[in-house]
């Protein structure tokens, strides 16, 4: 992959951190609206954390956590698992402001303002390792040999036995160049989106059409084997553009 491709990545997920100081209502209204799923992938989540059976105190991290609102609305839904420790890392300040007063279930928050790429090729052996991995609406922004490297350091970072969810949009027309699968959200749902004006709408899709690049869930599947997760499972699919893909690292 070549530097220009990693740079143009870096540059749409700075410029996602500017759309979100710009027009959070934007955002809030595409959350609140469940226009990307958000509710499906928080109840997919604690479904599945029911079922693994987790208890006690977990350390949890959420990469491009923005106002951190999907680990924050996972446990809060939670019966005898908690957040014993925080970090969400995000390139806007104001977002982690947000999530700052979204994450008051958690013993201890640490934000850190870093772009994704910048802070997952951090090399040190000493780093935190998490129990349970957001990644959620931010990988979309890179080519696939560099979401394999940021899953892959995601894997990493990740305790044994650990947990990693991974949501984002997708490819669901396989064959199909993104750009169309993109196009095709537009002609299906995006142009409605409820609670934006035409100015909203039409600022959401130049940031969509300039910067998501959808992988089919074969290839998504593919990026979380190869970084070393099993058990991946895909969790939840609006059967068109969003899912939730789950991924184990083995026990040590």
């Amino acid at each position: 992959m070549t530097n220009t491709a990693v740079e143009d990545a870096r540059l749409a997920s700075v410029e996602t951190a500017s759309l979100f100081q710009k027009q959070w209502h934007v955002y809030r209204t595409v959350v609140d609206n469940n226009e990307l799923c958000h509710q499906n992938i928080i109840e997919a989540v604690q479904c599945d954390l029911r079922s693994s059976k987790k208890q006690g105190a977990c350390n949890v991290a959420d990469v491009g956590c923005g106002d951190a609102h999907v680990p924050s609305s996972v446990f809060a839904g939670m019966d005898g698992l908690t957040m014993k420790h925080f970090t969400g890392v995000d390139a806007s300040r104001d977002a982690l402001n947000i999530a700052k007063r979204s994450l008051l279930g958690a013993d201890e928050v640490e934000l850190v303002e870093s772009e994704l790429v910048e802070f997952l090729s951090h090399e040190d052996g000493n780093a935190d390792r998490f129990d349970i991995v957001f990644a959620t609406f931010i990988l979309h922004h890179f080519p696939l040999d560099e979401k394999k490297r940021l899953v892959k350091r995601i894997y990493e970072r990740t305790s044994p036995g650990g947990l990693f969810y991974y949501g984002d949009v997708y490819n669901h027309f396989p064959g199909t160049d993104s750009r169309d699968v993109v196009q095709k959200h537009w002609h299906q749902r995006m142009h409605a989106y409820q609670g934006l004006n035409e100015e909203e709408i039409r600022d959401v899709w130049k940031h969509v059409s300039e910067n998501d690049i959808p992988e089919t869930l074969d290839d998504l599947r593919d990026v979380m084997a190869q970084a070393g997760f099993e058990n991946v499972e895909v969790l939840f699919d609006d059967d068109f553009y969003v899912c939730l893909m789950r991924g184990v690292k083995p026990a040590a």
